[in-house]
């Protein structure tokens, strides 16, 4: 009686710490919050404010292609559709000379307006014209996100600017979600550079690292019985496999404190490549968007220059 009792505590024990992640916890559709943005203003000075509100003013409050026009960079936000139902946003930053193009893809949970600040200056201070694209159902991005579409929308843009690129240095580079997609483009059209930041190794790793994460404390003895379920396409999605096949210039940035995705993928990642143009860079704080720190963003700007 007492190991039967003892089995079907066991038993209950182990069905309840059986969990489902869905794509939506690592895709999830983030539209622009007016509130969020003015929170961010609070910390900033009088006229970085006023300059900052006014150009969010023109992304959120209208469709106006001129976001800026100034003597160091124009700005503009146009539309790109994929079919007759999906129409995606895209950002185009435009110094006044550039000798590179850079395809930017954003994280999770964010839209353009996160990146704005660091993008006008990698793209003034690099010399590089940047496009940046608002996935499925991010910014004013129609359609629901998901993997299952994002690869072959991130080509049909490609596909779509390509013809502007000319002769100029085609670099693809993603930060945490975005290293996925960024990684995918590098090798699928064989760009001449791959930059990736924070960037996640696998599926299999994050889903590992999310269970860590979720029994730290007493909770750690419940670690033996979580299991973790997802749907099967997710399983696929990976930047080891597509890493080792490109052999172009690969630079990574990783802080070690960075707790989302922990500086043991960016490290996988970095061992696993066949590149020999290769560095990783060990970010020391900041967590996971030490990348955009000022510091740290400055030595990113340098090795693009």
């Amino acid at each position: 009686m007492k190991n039967t009792l003892t089995l079907l505590v066991l038993s209950i024990i182990i069905t309840s710490c059986t969990y489902k992640i869905n794509e939506k916890t690592a895709f999830t559709p983030t539209k622009y919050n007016p509130e969020s943005i003015r929170k961010y203003c609070d910390s900033c000075s009088e006229s970085k404010r006023n300059m900052f509100l006014m150009i969010v003013e023109k992304i959120t409050g209208t469709n106006d292609s001129k976001i800026i026009q100034s003597d160091s960079i124009n700005i503009a936000r146009n539309f790109f559709n994929i079919n007759d139902s999906i129409t995606l946003e895209y950002f185009e930053y435009s110094p006044n000379k550039y000798d590179k193009t850079i395809f930017f893809f954003i994280g999770n949970q964010s839209n353009q307006i996160a990146y704005l600040e660091n993008l006008i200056a990698l793209s003034i201070k690099s010399n590089s014209k940047i496009y940046a694209l608002n996935y499925r159902g991010y910014g004013q991005s129609t359609g629901i996100p998901s993997f299952k579409t994002q690869f072959s929308d991130n080509q049909l843009f490609y596909n779509f600017i390509k013809p502007n690129i000319e002769s100029k240095i085609p670099i693809s580079m993603g930060y945490s979600l975005g290293s996925v997609f960024a990684t995918d483009l590098a090798l699928n059209n064989e760009l001449s550079e791959l930059i990736l930041l924070a960037p996640v190794s696998n599926t299999e790793d994050m889903i590992e690292h999310y269970r860590i994460q979720s029994t730290s404390g007493l909770k750690k003895i419940l670690r033996p019985f979580i299991r973790l379920k997802v749907d099967d396409f997710l399983m696929n999605i990976s930047n080891v496999s597509k890493i080792n096949a490109y052999k172009n210039k690969l630079r990574i940035f990783h802080a070690i404190d960075d707790k989302s995705l922990p500086y043991e993928m960016g490290k996988k990642l970095f061992d696993i490549s066949n590149s020999l143009d290769k560095k990783l860079y060990t970010l020391k704080s900041g967590g996971h968007s030490a990348p955009f720190k000022a510091y740290n963003w400055e030595e990113i700007i340098m090795t693009i220059k």
